[in-house]
């Protein structure tokens, strides 16, 4: 028996673009500047500021 996946179809014939699709229209990545800080040192300036 071949797995199927979540539609019913087997899992083989989706691409992996394309299940990946939803969780990159659900979970878009924020806007940032170019210029903008590594979100590590962002975590770390945030942190500091408390």
């Amino acid at each position: 028996r071949r797995k199927r996946g979540a539609n019913g179809q087997p899992a083989a014939a989706d691409p992996p673009a394309v299940a990946a699709a939803p969780l990159a229209v659900a979970a878009p990545p924020p806007p940032e500047p170019e210029d903008a800080p590594p979100p590590r040192l962002r975590w770390w300036r945030a942190l500091l500021q408390r």
